[in-house]
């Protein structure tokens, strides 16, 4: 109820300062789109995404398991920290935790109650998440408190499921030289589900070396936990996340791009096509062939006046 507080965070320079940032960005795509970005972006990619049935609906719950998902492992560490602001919830102020807890809750209310939604719209929580996340984890080695006890379990569970994981993985790649991927997923029975999946499979040195990195830090779980050593715990976990990820980018999407998407026909369109020679989408349109063969590449329907050369054209195999 202290409304002089505002006063302080400067909220008319700011607004200023955040709009000469914003509508400068804004009145450059205006000169350049004209209209045309006015429709587009401000109406259909804004007002129709939030209010109607422009973009992707999702129902108002998506973002529970989307945030839960990409934010894993740390997510499962979020019924401690929530028991953590409840006991901290007359402090919140003086131990710089309401600002987070604000902006995480706001922003989470906001993009669920649009009716189009879309993971990366939440990329914004992340942040106040990582604040919350080092406030709590910063009083674990001060407090016995419910958190820890929460922090424990968690850390084990995590350890226990990565160390259950890599043996099966391992017993199974010796075994089965990586063929029967649904042997592992039981519940798997989609024949394109099984066929992505066997791209983590294939046996090759990034696979082997995340799995020696991932019992690496199973391990050291369990060695840091029994001591209360929670840095430990978080290094490890973090080791973890990072091995996940460097697995991710190098083995697992490329070999899902090679087979889902159309990453193999751009690159032979770059190096079978001259720099010179124009090309353009007739009737159709997709984002992919632009990204990986990393060529600008505009609609027919645009250009058909200028063009005063021969010129390659990009249509779907149905027209």
């Amino acid at each position: 109820h202290d409304f002089a507080f505002l006063k302080k965070v400067h909220p008319v320079s700011g607004a200023g300062f955040f709009l000469l940032v914003a509508c400068s960005w804004y009145g450059l795509a205006m000169r350049q789109g004209g209209s045309a970005f006015f429709f587009r972006q401000i109406l259909e990619e804004n007002l129709g995404t939030a209010a109607s049935d422009y973009g992707r609906y999702q129902p108002p719950y998506y973002f529970v398991s989307t945030f839960f998902l990409n934010l894993a492992p740390w997510s499962f560490f979020f019924p401690a920290i929530a028991f953590f602001l409840y006991r901290r919830r007359r402090e919140l102020f003086e131990d710089s935790l309401l600002f987070p807890l604000v902006w995480w809750v706001s922003v989470f209310l906001f993009f669920s109650l649009a009716l189009g939604k879309r993971a990366v719209y939440i990329l914004p929580l992340y942040p106040a998440f990582a604040l919350l996340l080092g406030a709590w984890w910063g009083s674990l080695a001060k407090e016995n408190t419910t958190d820890a006890w929460v922090a424990s379990a968690v850390g084990y569970a995590v350890a226990a499921a990565s160390l259950v994981a890599v043996g099966r993985i391992i017993f199974f790649l010796l075994g089965s030289t990586g063929e029967q991927v649904q042997h592992l997923f039981p519940l798997v029975k989609s024949a394109g589900a099984l066929d992505d999946l066997q791209s983590f499979f294939i046996p090759s040195a990034p696979l082997w070396m995340g799995l020696s990195v991932f019992r690496a830090a199973s391990l050291l779980i369990f060695l840091s936990l029994p001591r209360k050593k929670w840095d430990g715990m978080f290094v490890a976990i973090t080791v973890m996340a990072t091995a996940a990820t460097g697995f991710m980018k190098t083995t697992y999407y490329p070999a899902i791009a090679s087979k889902r998407t159309l990453k193999p026909f751009a690159l032979r369109l770059r190096e079978n096509i001259g720099p010179q020679t124009p090309i353009l989408f007739y009737n159709s349109f997709d984002y992919g062939t632009i990204f990986y063969s990393r060529m600008e590449i505009a609609q027919y329907a645009q250009k058909a006046n200028e063009l005063k050369q021969p010129v390659v054209l990009l249509m779907w195999e149905e027209d």
